[in-house]
């Protein structure tokens, strides 16, 4: 059995093995680098519905997930949901307007207690923490 220090790192380690995650290059490292501090001033709320809106819907209809919303997305909905279940219970399906996993994280933290959003929170931060210290 692993501990939460193990999990963090393994988890931060496979984010920035994708391909997909590595080669946001700066961009993505700047990211990482900002948003402990947002959540730290703002709350795990507001950084995310400051995530949610740097993300864009093209002319096409494509949406198109920023770096803020993909690293915030793997933080809340893929982390923090696996690694504390009880403090971040992700709802089973999408409602209208969500497009992510991020906004059924988003969901869950606004549906939950104030313990529940403690939890999530303090969590993220140390996830981010790893998130930083491997970032390319």
């Amino acid at each position: 059995m692993q501990n939460l220090e193990q999990l963090r790192a393994a988890a931060a380690l496979a984010f920035w093995r994708d391909n997909a995650n590595a080669n946001q290059g700066d961009d993505g490292g700047k990211v990482v680098q900002k948003l402990p501090a947002l959540v730290i001033n703002n709350g795990l709320l507001a950084t995310a519905a400051f995530a949610k809106s740097k993300s864009k819907t093209e002319d096409n209809g494509n949406y198109r997930e920023s770096n803020h919303e993909r690293i915030l997305r793997n933080v809340l909905a893929v982390h923090v949901a696996a690694a504390l279940p009880a403090a971040l219970p992700l709802p089973v399906g999408y409602l209208p307007g969500e497009r992510t996993d991020l906004d059924r994280a988003i969901r869950a933290l606004v549906g939950g207690t104030s313990l529940q959003l403690q939890q999530a929170t303090r969590e993220a931060l140390a996830y981010l923490g790893y998130l930083k210290r491997f970032a390319p």
